[in-house]
């Protein structure tokens, strides 16, 4: 009895210290700056839309690539403190904080306290995490209501019933509310019920089954019938997708109508694919380039997924699995889409280590050297505060930019740019994009037409901005242009 107190009170401690420990370093890992990204653009136009009594949408049409829930939770910090990206990536950090700490307590019951704490300590000081902990994303907010459908999963499981099943499968359709990744937890969920099933009665199965299905569609269904019934019509010439369905089937990623693909060009994806998901795995999402030891590291996590997957064949296992295979053929790829299948074979690479080792050596001797090998790698992942020099010239560009624009700009005028996602971040006004006029209209006429239908007063584009650069002496032979130097706006009506 006393020597279990005494590793409750342990166990205890370490929880509140990792909590503790987070929090002060967020002092440390937060900044204050715009680290541009596309979909970051687009959560915050959505958001604004939202609270300007527009419903979800962009520029006045409704919006389809991404679901609501990321811009719900950032609703009430832009209506509270505006567009304030100390606060929004504080936010966004706090996120990443509770994410570790479920990992922890996910990690724990398989590795024992010290080495559970070591990972998550590991995972908190990965570069690729941090950076995605400062960036207005739903990749760290994803990952942490993954973990909290693990954890509720585990819980629910000591008394099964229909009526967990339900309160799950509600959570998961919660969760894919915010990150679309999350729903690959019920075809998980249900494959490895049935792959584990033993003695239990399909009818029990199924009805469970039933259960966690109606549950997620509960929350998922209602989204996908408003996505049918508001669409908007095609293509799509503000985004570069229509929605992920013709970004994965179609020629054209923004036309719903083109033809679609052949199903070998879709699987012939896989060649390209492969290397990147090595690479993005073998360097633990810290953006550098594969080397023998890094790819000797992706190897590892494949091979702990394949044995677990054979012998322990866990939700989160065919989870893992799912998002492999879905990003294998993928239309698209950034390191970013394998942070919640990372973070997790991670763990079970960190859990199956020292069961191996624990067969030779002992618990306690496994457990030392496996805290060793994890927190080794922590620290060679380490680069505090990776890139935010050039994040922050890159936020004050911008900044200065949108404000040598905003001196040849009226309240009302109608703004368009070659991609103007960021302008419209900086600028706090719609403004529209020329760029897929450009791409798919055939040049500066189907810029032109874009000019007509949405009645753009006013072009800006910046010579120094390497995406704009040569579309500039395109609008100067055309139109009457005024500011100078860097900040050009161009009256094209």
């Amino acid at each position: 009895m006393g020597a279990t107190t005494t590793k409750v009170r342990s166990e205890r401690a370490a929880l509140i210290a990792l909590v503790a420990g987070l929090l002060l370093s967020l002092i440390w890992l937060v900044h204050p700056w715009y680290d541009a990204t596309n979909d970051g653009a687009m959560y915050i136009a959505t958001t604004r839309s939202l609270l300007a009594g527009e419903g979800f949408s962009m520029l006045g049409s409704p919006f389809l690539i991404r679901p609501p829930g990321f811009s719900v939770l950032l609703a009430p910090l832009l209506a509270a403190f505006g567009t304030n990206f100390g606060v929004l990536n504080l936010f966004v950090s706090l996120w990443g904080v509770a994410a570790v700490v479920l990992f922890y307590l996910w990690l724990k019951p398989r590795t024992g306290c010290w080495l559970a704490l070591v990972a998550a300590l590991a995972l908190w000081l990965n570069p690729g995490f941090q950076r995605l902990c400062n960036q207005v994303m739903s990749d760290v907010p994803g990952v942490t209501l993954l973990l909290a459908c693990l954890l509720l999963e585990r819980h629910l499981a000591r008394k099964p019933s229909a009526k967990s099943d339900l309160l799950l499968g509600l959570a998961i359709g919660g969760a894919a509310l915010v990150r679309s990744v999350c729903v690959l937890l019920l075809p998980a969920i249900l494959v490895a019920r049935i792959v584990r099933r033993g003695e239990q009665p399909w009818r029990v199965l199924g009805l469970r089954a039933a259960a966690l299905i109606a549950g997620t569609l509960a929350l998922q269904g209602p989204w996908s019938l408003r996505n049918t019934v508001v669409a908007p019509p095609p293509p799509a010439d503000q985004t570069m997708l229509y929605s992920y369905g013709t970004g994965m089937w179609h020629e054209n990623k923004g036309d719903p109508t083109s033809p679609r693909l052949p199903l070998g060009d879709v699987l012939g994806r896989f060649a390209e694919r492969r290397g990147q998901i090595e690479t993005t795995l073998g360097n633990r999402l810290t953006g550098s380039e594969l080397e023998l030891l890094t790819s000797a590291g992706a190897a590892v996590l494949l091979l702990c997924l394949a044995v677990s997957l054979v012998k322990r064949r866990r939700t989160e296992d065919f989870f893992c699995l799912a998002v492999l295979g879905l990003l294998a053929i993928y239309f698209n790829f950034a390191p970013r889409l394998l942070l919640p299948a990372y973070v997790l074979m991670f763990g079970t690479a960190a859990e199956l280590v020292r069961s191996g080792v624990a067969r030779f050596r002992g618990e306690r001797i496994a457990t030392v050297l496996s805290c060793a090998l994890v927190g080794s790698i922590g620290l060679k992942d380490l680069v505090p505060r990776r890139d935010w020099e050039a994040i922050e010239r890159g936020h004050q560009q911008l900044t200065e930019l949108a404000r040598r624009f905003e001196e040849h700009l009226e309240a009302d005028d109608v703004v368009a740019s070659f991609r103007g996602w960021h302008y419209a971040v900086a600028l706090d006004r719609p403004v529209y994009s020329l760029q897929f006029g450009f791409v798919r209209g055939g040049g500066p006429a189907g810029a032109e037409e874009l000019i007509d239908k949405y009645g753009i007063e006013k072009v800006v584009l910046s010579p120094i901005v390497e995406l704009e650069r040569q579309f500039v002496p395109y609008f100067r032979a055309k139109y009457p242009v005024t500011g100078k130097d860097e900040a050009l706006v161009f009256q094209v009506r």
